[in-house]
């Protein structure tokens, strides 16, 4: 069976390496305080702010939802989901990969969500813990 879907799927979350979310670990930093089960809704969220802030096409956000839920999506499958041409979307495709959310093998390869560093609170809050909790943690 292929892997699909995402956030907190359990094919995909192990085919993504992260086995601790999977196990269910209460560590500081752990899947409770990542909150796998939102993570779908803060991707989303965070593609309308950047539309709406003119730093990616409209519609972003239908191509994320769908690797979101496939886990790839083959290049020429993005301009049926946002009802566009192949032009439109592949440039669509392309400020998604240079804005470093999406990555490919190739230029015709399937396209895959990425995990950048840049993302990483806000898309997974609690990945790593804030210099004010830190410290706190080194007080007690």
């Amino acid at each position: 069976m292929r892997n699909v879907g995402c956030c907190g799927a359990k094919p995909c979350v192990t085919r993504l390496g992260w086995p601790a979310i999977v196990a269910g670990a209460d560590s500081p930093g752990g899947p409770r305080s990542m909150q796998p089960d939102t993570l779908r809704t803060r991707i989303l969220l965070w593609a309308e702010d950047e539309v709406r802030l003119d730093r990616l096409p409209p519609r972003s956000g239908a191509v994320l939802e769908a690797v979101l839920y496939r886990g790839e999506l083959p290049r020429g499958d993005a301009a049926d989901i946002v009802g566009t041409g192949d032009r439109q979307a592949r440039r669509l495709v392309s400020a998604l990969i240079e804005r470093g959310v999406l990555i490919s093998e190739s230029s015709r390869a399937p396209v895959r969500l990425a995990f950048p560093v840049a993302m990483a609170s806000r898309w997974m809050p609690g990945l790593f813990p804030d210099h004010t909790s830190a410290r706190q943690a080194r007080l007690l």
